[in-house]
């Protein structure tokens, strides 16, 4: 296997922090098509959430129990990360009481500095959001950090297309600043080691980590209090594990030597930074098998969603500007769409790969 030179390694770990140095940074509108209400009175209450510095999982707890609610009672479509400002829409029962979202302002001591967890009123529906039903997200990010030939380089993508390799990216196996842990927590699940699992909780670093603390009784008694939506994501954490492995392999496989390995802490992606090589790899498989972990009727079921190797993306690029953060280089803002479950973080990185013009030693 090719790796990195000195010089290549050192740019690789720039492309991982280069992306999100400031919250307002990375900007995330998710798209969600919903059909028309034909009922009256419809049953369910659809709420915007924009928010900072919390995972969804974290603000839609807040949101239950500002409401009075069960976590269950909240439906939303997908999930959004913490470290960036992001806006969603989420479900409740229409016969909640909305006056009662004021005590949303009155948390605002918990949040972490910065944070905020803001809620608005969008609209009544007929059907509660289920999870998996959005088409994709809107993004909005600032890739900083650059020479001024780098970030010009990249704004001479604007209007044009680009091709990525469709991994998952560390922010789906554990929360910023913390371990690598939730593929393993799910792994644990997978055959019944719910001991090991609660330890992994534990020292995870997420909102889950004092409750799994504080729990006295058996490890299998605290997932089974869990909102099963959370021990969905933790399996499909461990899935993506497995799907991002068989991605690399393929990579591997197709590109010997157009490939690099670069770590983002416990995991590891091969990336290709030539677009040939990635429209190679599209070439040879254009998807992969996945198997997906949804809640059905309060039960955890698997079904078969395979996913996109490679996805292409157009991009529109703003004017090359001064880094504020970073004097002597340069930024530049890239507005796209990426379909549901696709990570932009991970589509930034290789960008910034392929315009620094890396190539394995």
């Amino acid at each position: 296997m090719k790796k990195m030179d000195e010089g290549s390694a050192r740019s690789a770990a720039l492309g991982l922090y280069g992306l999100k140095s400031i919250p307002e940074d990375f900007c995330v509108q998710e798209c969600l098509a919903l059909p028309s209400s034909t009922s009256s009175e419809p049953p369910f209450h659809y709420l915007r959430l924009r928010k900072r510095g919390v995972t969804t999982f974290e603000a839609v707890g807040r949101l239950a129990e500002a409401l009075g609610i069960s976590v269950q009672a909240v439906c939303y479509a997908g999930l959004k990360d913490e470290d960036g400002i992001t806006e969603q829409l989420v479900g409740v029962p229409a016969g909640v009481e909305l006056g009662r979202l004021e005590r949303l302002d009155g948390s605002a001591h918990a949040l972490p500095e910065g944070g905020f967890v803001h809620v608005e009123h969008h609209g009544r529906h007929d059907h509660p959001i289920a999870i998996g039903a959005l088409e994709g997200n809107l993004f909005s990010v600032v890739m900083r950090a650059l020479s001024r030939s780098q970030a010009e380089t990249v704004a001479r993508l604007g209007g044009g297309t680009f091709y990525f390799l469709n991994y998952y990216d560390t922010q789906r196996f554990g929360v910023a600043g913390g371990p690598e842990t939730t593929h393993r927590i799910g792994q644990a699940l997978e055959v019944g080691d719910f001991e090991q699992a609660l330890a992994l909780v534990r020292t995870s670093g997420s909102a889950d980590s004092e409750a799994a603390q504080r729990h006295p009784g058996p490890a299998s008694a605290y997932f089974a209090s869990c909102d099963p939506r959370r021990v969905a994501f933790y399996h499909n954490a461990y899935a993506s594990f497995r799907w991002n492995a068989a991605l690399s392999g393929l990579v591997a496989d197709v590109c010997p030597h157009g490939h690099v390995r670069v770590a983002a802490g416990e995991i590891e992606f091969r990336l290709a930074p030539a677009q040939r090589d990635v429209i190679a790899v599209l070439a040879r498989r254009h998807e992969l098998p996945y198997a997906r972990h949804r809640v059905q009727s309060g039960a955890i079921e698997q079904t078969p969603a395979p996913r996109d190797t490679v996805v292409q993306v157009r991009l529109r690029c703003s004017a090359v500007a001064d880094d504020e953060l970073h004097p002597g280089h340069a930024k530049v803002r890239l507005s796209f769409f990426l379909p549901s479950g696709s990570y932009a973080t991970m589509c930034g990185r290789q960008i910034r790969l392929s315009c620094l013009g890396e190539s394995p030693c």
